[in-house]
């Protein structure tokens, strides 16, 4: 009798076992690509920076969409003059994007929030501190707090667990500058439930 119990519960245990992941865990890496306004705060080069990130993705119904929400380290080659110089990524971006797949191809779009890390000096310029122009205190112009931005993009998933991806983003950043950039880079999906 306990090998029917045993064969009736592998039996009951296979529908369960056929269904695909409903959840993962990503990991991210990319490459940034600043846009032209976003030039004003880099050392000059196009290829300003890099971001890392995790993320949770899983789907919202039957069939379909999926949501995803993601924490992530950013990078910028900034001048000296920002405040906020080296490549490192040091500033925290996190956000939420809603899916769209297509077979192996998916577009996204979402909203973030990011809180630039910036250490102001006796080179940090005016443009990038909390003065504005008349020189008088009125903390509306430093990337102080959370300011939000929105995003979009393309991933292509060209093996079971790795996709590529190529994205654009644009955020706020004080009253003068509001940085965009191009990210290209690859996304693990690593755990599934």
């Amino acid at each position: 009798m306990t090998n029917w119990r045993r064969l009736a519960t592998a039996l009951l245990a296979l529908p369960a076992l056929a269904q695909e992941p409903q959840h993962f865990l990503e990991a991210q890496a990319s490459l940034l690509n600043v846009s032209p306004e976003t030039r004003r705060l880099v050392d000059g080069r196009s290829l300003a920076g890099l971001s890392l990130g995790v993320a949770y993705r899983g789907r919202l119904m039957a069939g379909g969409l999926q949501h995803r929400v993601h924490l992530d380290l950013l990078g910028l080659r900034a001048q000296e003059t920002t405040g906020m110089e080296g490549a490192a990524p040091k500033h925290l971006e996190f956000g939420w994007d809603l899916i769209f797949p297509r077979g192996n191809w998916s577009f996204y779009s979402g909203f973030l929030g990011i809180r630039w890390k910036q250490s102001v000096d006796d080179k940090t310029t005016d443009e990038f501190r909390d003065l504005n122009l008349a020189g008088t205190k009125d903390n509306l112009n430093a990337p102080k707090g959370t300011k939000f931005g929105a995003r979009l993009g393309l991933e292509y998933a060209f093996r079971k667990d790795f996709s590529v991806f190529g994205s654009y983003t644009q955020t706020e950043f004080n009253k003068l500058h509001n940085p965009g950039w191009w990210s290209l880079g690859v996304v693990y999906r690593g755990m599934k439930f």
